[in-house]
């Protein structure tokens, strides 16, 4: 069985508009360099997406 890898990166969260393009950059870089077939973030509180939707993302993109 193949079982798909995931890295889901945990923010404090930050209105600021650079935080999410900068944790984007970061998720790229962690998908190609660490063979993960997906890399996203979420935060722990101030804006979405919280650590419930990161997960559901993750199980909902077949990862294990």
């Amino acid at each position: 069985m193949f079982m798909r890898k995931a890295m889901l990166v945990i923010d404090r969260g930050s209105r600021e508009p650079e935080v999410r393009e900068e944790l984007k950059v970061i998720c790229d870089v962690v998908k190609a360099k660490g063979g993960y077939d997906l890399s996203t973030y979420c935060f722990l509180e101030v804006i979405p997406p919280y650590i419930e939707e990161g997960i559901h993302h993750c199980l909902t993109n077949n990862i294990e």
